[in-house]
């Protein structure tokens, strides 16, 4: 900030220009931009700037877009039900079966997890595969299940991951989707009947002040803000805030799962507690061609449209818009909407829009990611922290076992030695500052020492 002070714009009454006229889109004011090389001169600004003055004058510099894409799609579908493909549903459930799959020439030749959703869902049955990246729920309750397989209805919600959406191309999404409807539905009695979409930037350099919520500007009657959270919010595969701890930076939603919802949260927190990390971290890095930091907290914010938004957006464009290749054109528009109706404004009084806000309206194109390109793509996990405490229940397990047996420190290093996934260990206990093996064979001694004294190995 200590620049920006030498860098105060040329007065207008010395340079003998007219003020510049504020610029106003939809009944808001925007900032006029600037470069450090454009405040120098005193000219008129430079469109590309990251120096912001409305009320005030904000240096964006360090600020950094390390992703703006889309984050979840549900698609829906309405049609005849095929009366073979819900009997091999209900027939699975009633053995007491839970793992679906190997139908081959269909989509479901993969496997499924299976289970029976309660009436709040409005579906009866959901096929899950995290692995693939996709949900589906299948059969509403608003149909009987005879009527399912006699009237066209909507009897079928597909939805895709983040992750299943970077690793295929747009036509791919769709397609997968569309071969899935056409298994569960009568062939060719289907249609696609509607479409939700999530999406979302994420931010390094920039976090919610103490004034947010005071600035933040919207039409919703429900708001939701957490100072810790503690509570799982689960719907299909969107996670909107995870417990990850007491310290847990503040997390807001704002508005309806059935209308325009927004919600800004700490996105490095959620990706490590639901063990994404390795696949975000590969995904920021490559969008933000290598300028995203590991170390510093990535902060989201995402704006979730309900499909009856899509559909009262379509029809004020003249549009048909019930699938998703269809609403691809129209993600900028989508976008900036809803940047603009739930908005961050600069100050509590909100003269100016704030910002950040502005910089996501003007600058940040909705995409499909850096690894949108390929069809499949493999992460490693490199992080092992997600799984710090499976490893430390296999590491207790062993130790118990051969200290029953009588094994010395020694010959239980040599257990651990034999598993694949042992330089993991070590890079766990390297990680946390405990000094790599050695204090792995520390703990190792430690804990048999435990199990001889007061142990069952003891008795």
């Amino acid at each position: 900030m200590e620049k920006l002070k030498n860098l105060e714009p040329v007065p207008t009454k010395k340079t003998g220009r007219r003020p510049k006229e504020r610029r106003i889109e939809n009944g808001v004011r925007f900032c006029e931009t600037h470069s450090y090389d454009s405040l120098s001169k005193g000219d008129k600004g430079d469109p590309n700037g990251k120096i912001f003055i409305g009320a005030e004058m904000h240096d964006l510099t360090r600020v950094e877009v390390v992703g703006c894409s889309i984050d979840t799609v549900r698609q829906l579908y309405s049609g005849t039900v095929n009366p073979q493909r819900l009997q091999i549903i209900r027939q699975l459930l009633e053995t007491g079966e839970r793992v679906f799959g190997g139908h081959k020439q269909s989509p479901l030749s993969v496997q499924w997890h299976v289970t029976k959703m309660g009436m709040a869902s409005g579906y009866r049955y959901k096929l899950q595969n995290n692995d693939l990246g996709m949900v589906i729920l299948f059969g509403s309750y608003y149909r009987s299940e005879e009527t399912m397989c006699e009237e066209r209805g909507p009897h079928l919600k597909i939805e895709v991951s983040p992750k299943r959406i970077a690793e295929s191309g747009t036509d791919n999404v769709q397609w997968h989707a569309d071969l899935c409807a056409n298994w569960f539905f009568e062939s060719g009695d289907w249609e696609h009947s509607g479409v939700a979409i999530h999406l979302a930037a994420d931010v390094q350099g920039w976090e919610p002040g103490p004034t947010f919520k005071e600035r933040f500007r919207t039409k919703a009657r429900a708001v939701r803000d957490y100072d810790g959270i503690t509570h799982l919010e689960f719907d299909g595969l969107s996670t909107v805030a995870v417990s990850y701890g007491k310290k847990a930076a503040e997390s807001y939603t704002y508005g309806k799962h059935s209308s325009l919802q927004t919600a800004i949260y700490d996105k490095s927190k959620e990706v490590l507690a639901s063990d994404k990390k390795d696949f975000f971290d590969k995904e920021w890095e490559a969008y933000s061609l290598g300028r995203y930091d590991k170390d510093k907290p990535v902060w989201r914010i995402e704006y979730r449209f309900h499909h009856s938004v899509i559909a009262q957006f379509a029809e004020s464009a003249g549009q048909d818009l019930k699938k998703f290749t269809d609403l691809l054109p129209h993600l900028g528009d989508l976008w900036r909407y809803a940047l603009l109706r739930n908005r961050l404004d600069e100050t509590p009084n909100g003269t100016y829009i704030d910002p950040l806000w502005q910089y996501l309206y003007d600058r940040m194109n909705v995409s499909f990611g850096p690894s949108a390109r390929r069809l499949t793509r493999q992460y490693k996990k490199d992080s092992v922290a997600p799984a710090a405490k499976n490893y430390g229940q296999i590491i207790g397990n062993i130790v118990s076992v051969c200290a029953r047996r009588g094994y010395n420190t020694r010959q239980v290093m040599l257990q651990l030695k034999r598993l694949d996934f042992y330089d993991d260990l070590v890079k766990l206990y390297r990680d946390n500052g405990k000094g790599g093996e050695p204090a792995l064979r520390e703990t190792v001694e430690k804990a048999l020492c435990l199990r001889r004294l007061i142990g069952k190995a003891a008795a």
